[in-house]
């Protein structure tokens, strides 16, 4: 049969099916077959096919591109906004569609800071998928109520009410929970083996069907992963362990990969939080005694996804004062925007970041500057050299 008569979904069948009989002989094609598995998905879903494959001419997709930046331009195509002023300036103006990464240590914030830019996303008509791969789906909601009420109720009362009026809890939460009722907020719920990126992909298209007209106005999909190294393995075609998917690295690599192939039409922001490697720790704690790091020494400090923060569009890390609660919210890496610190006060009760007080703002610059928190102590100046007075005696007697 003449390929030029067949489609490309036909020819990709054809190979696949070619690989299974090499696979059936004892040949050892299993990564083969994955990378052939994925792209006759792709081709089946209508996300490849030849002419994009093919290198094109600029003239041949310009006048899109064109068009693109002018959705930008007039606001038919949105940025994620950042609730934080400072932050927001240093991204300029938000998130574009694309994959950012966040990082830290414990204790930081990292979930309640991603969870508050999404429900602040979703309150501003962004659609959000939110998968949070560490937490069940009643404290995800206790924590989204905490932020919502912002009047000091813990979000850990609302998960478990306990002690006196647990009733009141209940009520608090019921009433929040009808407000966030309404979001276009979307929650997965990993499956008891592991949410792999094979779960994205499908979930990612149940967010874009359910919201057409928030996409048509120019919405992307943000979508939040929390964390990294908690995505588990998918399948290959004949359903054993995906090849690339066989150790952590390889999860992360490939959730990374895949991630930034759906952000590529744009309708998709994606942000992926990743915790720092424990060798690292202590990188993230900022010493004020000290010079303090630069903002790009940040980059690549995550567990197993340093690679992955060189190819990001972003690179926010979430570091600390040494000795105290202060938080930096340091974007160590920025296409697009400025690299440098931003000063955050965390309320760990609510889950909660807040823009610091003025004097940690003037800090942040000083450290974007590159020096360091403190001030220089003042060095003592010596004792003047005192010379004999020669109408005193030998014992300063006259």
């Amino acid at each position: 049969m003449n390929d030029d008569n067949r489609t490309a979904t036909e020819r990709a069948t054809d190979i696949l099916r070619a690989a299974h009989a090499l696979a059936r002989d004892g040949h050892d094609v299993g990564e083969l077959r994955a990378s052939l598995h994925d792209d006759l998905g792709a081709l089946l879903r209508g996300d490849l096919d030849d002419d994009r494959r093919a290198p094109a001419r600029v003239g041949d997709w310009s006048a899109e591109a064109v068009s693109e930046v002018e959705r930008r331009a007039t606001g038919k195509r949105r940025m994620v906004p950042v609730p934080w002023g400072d932050l927001a300036a240093l991204y300029d103006g938000g998130l574009r569609p694309g994959v950012h990464v966040l990082t830290g240590g414990t204790g930081v914030g990292k979930t309640g800071w991603a969870l508050r830019v999404a429900r602040e996303a979703a309150g501003r008509g962004f659609p959000v998928l939110y998968a949070g791969l560490e937490l069940d789906r009643v404290s995800i909601l206790a924590r989204l109520a905490a932020q919502a009420r912002n009047d000091g109720t813990s979000w850990a009362s609302l998960d478990w009410p306990r002690g006196e009026d647990p009733d009141d809890r209940v009520r608090a939460l019921r009433t929040t929970a009808r407000e966030l009722d309404r979001l276009p907020f979307y929650v997965s719920e990993p499956p008891a083996m592991g949410w792999s990126v094979d779960d994205l992909r499908r979930e990612v298209e149940h967010v874009r069907r359910a919201e057409p007209d928030l996409l048509a106005d120019g919405f992307p999909v943000f979508v939040v992963i929390d964390f990294l190294q908690l995505v588990g393995p998918g399948e290959d075609v004949d359903g054993r362990t995906h090849p690339d998917d066989r150790d952590l690295r390889g999860r992360i690599r490939r959730a990374a990969y895949t991630t930034r192939q759906l952000t590529r039409d744009g309708d998709v922001c994606a942000l992926l939080v990743s915790s720092v490697a424990r060798s690292a720790y202590d990188e993230v704690v900022i010493d004020p005694e000290k010079q303090p790091p630069a903002p790009a020494a940040l980059v690549g400090l995550g567990k197993e996804s340093g690679e992955i923060e060189y190819a990001a569009h972003t690179v926010t890390c979430l570091a600390r004062t040494k000795g105290t609660s202060d938080v930096w919210a340091v974007v160590a890496k920025n296409r697009t925007g400025r690299t440098g610190y931003a000063a955050l006060d965390f309320d760990g009760q609510i889950g909660m970041h807040f823009d610091a007080a003025e004097a940690r703002r003037k800090d942040a610059a000083t450290l974007t500057r590159g020096n360091p928190l403190a001030q220089p102590k003042p060095t003592p100046t010596p004792p003047a050299e005192t010379k004999p007075d020669p109408n005193l005696g030998p014992e300063g007697i006259d």
